[in-house]
């Protein structure tokens, strides 16, 4: 384990990257000798000990159009930054170093120099202990906020790396504020945040949980008529920007308040009554109330809070693409005012489960309970709810029905929940699990039948450009053309990509030979081809695609868009007729 200079108790280097970038060293401000080493450093830091490609760097720094000599211009500008790092000694004073290993370079330094980790490691700090201590959560996010020093790569702002990277950091810093400020609402220092709050919402009008909290803490201070009022302001805004209606969460908020709901009263919970605890609190039950306030005030597992009780598989690190049908799906759900249904449905390997949990954690915010249930079996499922009615605190001394009964009924007196059924073969397999009242549930299937209890969407394969994303992103070295013809082999479908990334991770094989053997060994190298196990891909290993089926002609290849996945392969349309063609502009809702 690599102990910092900083843990030894000694000056040493620090990187800045929450702002202007900065490196400091002994005490002093290194030159970094103008925008593109200063930028190039920002690459390598932002990928801290981890191998960023000499493709990604040019991309980064230069786009589609690089100078002819762009990889010598990177390794004259590494060298100078070596020295720069180094100075007059023989190596540098913490142990850091920019190596040079293919395909690019590896910049290794202790992840505690550098201000964006600390950030990171305080925020998930501050979530492990939001339940049990929300005192010393507040602090550890405080501390958090505390190490920007203005806009992150504000500099870079017309680089290719930095605008991916500038809003993916500023949503960063927001979500560590609005999870500050719900546990300072827990600790009740709701007077003292409307300010705060006020000038947060000017900056971000559509960003509705700020809207949560500053009614709330209107409300708590005594100012029934303006927590009303800035549910009107939200409200307008929301109406004149997006033409919509502010989301559910915001208007049972606003019923409540008008109904002087007592729910809503700050009442001291036994965690902010006792005394706070050690920095080295452990993580806390998440099943424990945050707060007695009305539950709008969640936090976001996805990003530096916790729902109140969670129990979905860890998002797959590789997701990509799908961005309209996450929107599109989560318009749908936010539509309707009782219990709202949503299956996605279509062929295995396609890419369902991984879409869900993609939407569980983007907007877990959402929710103070999101639930997983493997429905494959539907035996198997009240065995889950089980586990489910433990989390909420509900007696299990009963038969299974018994307690599913008591799960829904608590569920159906709650609004803000998500229960994801996975797998699903048909509807009657869930039918009966389904609470009443106003709250949301998911499938996943490869049937379509799911219209008459709601909504269904078409999960399609992935657009070329997401598979060659999706590819390039695994093995950086991958060409374009290469990663293109790839994709056409692979049909577009997201676990093949998987398996033959996995493939050349674990072989070393160049690109366009595994290309060229994949032609004619297909089935081989993809069963070949690891893939970590994330749910809903043990059950689809792609090992047949199209050519390699005992009934396919040879020589015949039909379209991507055109094939299929049956029983875990890829065929022509006879594995499932014509009925079953995979159509592109499917890909909408039918209700």
């Amino acid at each position: 384990m690599q102990v910092s200079a900083r843990q030894a108790g000694r000056p040493g280097v620090d990187v800045r990257v929450l702002g202007p970038l900065q490196v400091w060293d002994a005490g002093q401000e290194l030159a970094l000798g103008g925008i593109r080493p200063s930028a190039l450093l920002a690459m390598l830091v932002l990928n801290l000990n981890q191998v960023v490609s000499m493709d990604a760097l040019v991309d980064g720094l230069w786009g589609p159009e690089p100078p002819d000599k762009a990889t010598d211009n990177i390794h004259v500008t590494v060298s100078r930054l070596r020295k720069t790092l180094r100075g007059d000694r023989p190596a540098p004073s913490t142990g850091g170093v920019l190596k040079r290993r293919r395909p690019g370079y590896l910049l290794e330094l202790d992840p505690d120099s550098v201000d964006l980790l600390r950030f990171e490691r305080l925020a998930r700090e501050g979530t492990e202990m939001v339940s049990a201590t929300p005192d010393v959560a507040a602090t550890r996010f405080a501390q958090a906020l505390q190490l920007w020093r203005g806009p992150a790569l504000s500099e870079f702002a017309a680089l290719p790396f930095a605008q991916a990277e500038i809003p993916r950091l500023a949503e960063q810093r927001l979500n560590v504020a609005v999870a500050r400020i719900r546990a300072d609402l827990v600790l009740g220092r709701h007077a003292e945040l409307i300010a705060e709050l006020e000038a947060m919402v000017a900056r971000h009008p559509l960003h509705e949980r700020l809207y949560e909290q500053l009614m709330l803490a209107l409300y708590r201070s005594g100012r029934q008529a303006d927590a009303l009022e800035a549910y009107r302001r939200a409200r307008r805004t929301f109406a004149d920007e997006l033409g919509i209606e502010p989301g559910r969460a915001l208007q049972e908020l606003e019923t409540a308040v008008l109904a002087q709901d007592p729910h809503l009263d700050y009442t001291p919970t036994p965690s902010t009554a006792k005394p706070a605890h050690s920095a080295e609190t452990g993580p806390a039950d998440a099943a424990a109330p945050l707060t007695s306030a009305a539950p709008s005030i969640a936090a976001t597992p996805g990003s530096v809070g916790a729902a109140h009780i969670w129990n979905v598989p860890a998002r797959n690190p590789h997701f990509i693409g799908r961005g309209d049908l996450l929107d599109q799906l989560r318009r749908w759900l936010q539509s309707e005012r009782t219990l709202a249904v949503q299956a996605l449905y279509g062929l295995g390997g396609v890419g369902k489960t991984q879409l869900v949990i993609e939407y569980a954690h983007r907007h877990a915010d959402d929710y103070d309970l999101v639930w997983w249930i493997d429905a494959e079996q539907p035996v198997l499922i009240p065995e889950q709810f089980l586990g489910l009615a433990a989390r909420l605190g509900l007696s299990t001394d009963a038969v299974a029905a018994e307690v599913v009964n008591r799960v829904l009924t608590e569920l159906g007196d709650r609004s803000r929940w998500l229960l994801i059924f996975d797998n699903a073969e048909h509807p009657t397999d869930i039918t009966d699990y389904r609470p009443r009242g106003g709250g949301h549930i998911l499938v996943t299937s490869r049937s379509p039948r799911w219209g008459a209890l709601g909504g269904r969407i078409e999960v399609d394969v992935l657009d070329r450009s997401d598979t060659v994303a999706l590819l390039r992103t695994r093995i950086p070295e991958m060409t374009i053309e290469t990663a293109d013809k790839l994709a056409a082999e692979l049909g577009d479908l997201p676990l093949a990509a998987a398996q033959a990334a996995g493939y050349l991770e674990q072989t070393g094989l160049p690109s366009s030979d595994y290309l060229r053997r994949f032609r004619t060994h297909r089935t081989g190298l993809l069963a070949a081809g690891d893939v970590p196990e994330l749910p809903g891909s043990g059950r689809h290993r792609l090992g047949d695609l199209p050519g390699t089926a005992p009934h396919a002609q040879p020589g015949r290849r039909r379209p991507a868009r055109d094939q299929h996945v049956c029983d875990g392969s890829v065929f022509d349309e006879d594995c499932f007729g014509r009925s079953g063609a995979l159509d592109r502009s499917r890909a909408s809702i039918a209700r």
